[in-house]
């Protein structure tokens, strides 16, 4: 009998914490999401700098596709996934998914021109429009929420 009133007990507490989780974190404020969201951006950067440090110089297209296919795009990915698990401001949620979205989607085009070497090498000298006019909107939503650092530079 003991052993039930503690297991029920030991349920009873897990039951009350886990009403504990994720939704009753408040959100950010928009200043402490930039904050974060920045210092994220900048994280990634780094590593993607010094990986390529690590290789330099960069004497072909060839090369350049591969680091861009192989450590930029994935490190940009992970960025994305680590900002979309901040609690985003409520006012901001809708600008942030579509920031995200277009950032996404962008990738998702870089990943595949950066497959085949011949399109790889226009595609890094040119893009696509598709392309450009997916990295302008994040970069404008970036810049209107104040995440420079993940924006491009100017």
């Amino acid at each position: 009998m003991r052993r039930i009133i503690v297991s029920l007990s030991v349920l009873a507490a897990l039951g009350v914490f886990a009403g504990c989780g994720d939704d009753e974190v408040p959100p950010l404020t928009a200043d402490e999401f930039a904050s974060q969201a920045n210092a994220i951006c900048k994280d990634h950067a780094a590593q993607v700098a010094e990986k390529r440090k690590g290789i330099l110089p960069i004497t072909s297209a060839d090369q350049s596709a591969e680091f861009t296919r192989d450590v930029a795009v994935p490190s940009v990915r992970d960025s994305f996934d680590d900002i979309e698990k901040l609690r985003e401001p409520e006012k901001d949620k809708e600008k942030i998914a579509k920031m995200l979205e277009a950032g996404n989607k962008a990738l998702d085009i870089a990943e595949e021109e950066l497959k085949d070497k011949e399109r790889a090498a226009v595609f890094l000298n040119t893009s696509t429009e598709e392309y450009k006019e997916l990295r302008k909107q994040f970069n404008e939503a970036a810049r209107e929420l104040k995440l420079n650092d993940c924006a491009d530079p100017e």
